[in-house]
């Protein structure tokens, strides 16, 4: 990928990013080359929508996907995270360096809008925030999906954890979308995601 990530960030944020305490279950966000790559990727080669959608990156974490969406032309993305203290306190580093905007889900309220969003966004995450039962999750991004919604969801095992959808999720002829990367490439930083089917 060679020095691709400055076409996004600065050497400065870079080095900001790479200086950030590891941990052990958000290191990977440093890997700036790794993320860039994967989000550089969905936008150009998967994300099947318009550059004027409204456009939900739920449980963003560092928020790379809206950093490289947006440098790609697509200014509404949201970005959600769950509120607990320690995300929250993590992930407060990335945004600054990045100059991202993440809102935060208390597993009952999403702070946005009914029928607010074209499609949604999660990497690595519909099945990680325990916070919320399956009942809200659906609740709550069903409510703010707008008909014909497409949810985005890799790696594909996320979406084989997911249990059935309600009734309401057909009604609004919401769909789902699994994506995944080449796990098997011995480089990060040429992982290339696809479309999968489920």
């Amino acid at each position: 990928m060679g020095k691709a990530y400055e076409n996004y960030i600065t050497k400065e944020q870079k080095t900001a990013i790479e200086q950030i305490p590891e941990h052990n279950r958000w290191g990977g966000y440093k890997n700036v080359a790794f993320n860039v790559s994967i989000w550089e990727s969905f936008w150009n080669d998967i994300y099947q929508g318009n550059k004027t959608d409204a456009i939900l990156d739920y449980g963003a974490g560092a928020a790379w996907s809206q950093l490289v969406g947006r440098k790609l032309g697509y200014e509404n993305i949201s970005a959600v995270d769950i509120d607990t203290e320690e995300a929250i306190e993590q992930f407060s580093r990335w945004h600054q360096i990045l100059g991202n905007s993440v809102d935060h889900w208390d597993g009952v309220k999403m702070p946005y809008s009914d029928d607010m969003f074209d499609s949604i966004v999660a990497k690595a995450s519909v099945t990680k925030l325990l916070k919320s039962s399956w009942d809200s999750f659906y609740s709550e991004m069903v409510r703010i999906s707008k008909p014909n919604c497409k949810w985005y969801i890799a790696p594909v095992y996320m979406v084989q954890r997911m249990p059935t959808p309600p009734p309401v999720f057909s009604e609004k002829k919401i769909s789902i979308l699994a994506w995944d990367w080449d796990r098997t490439h011995p480089c990060n930083d040429v992982f290339q995601p696809n479309m999968v089917d489920v």
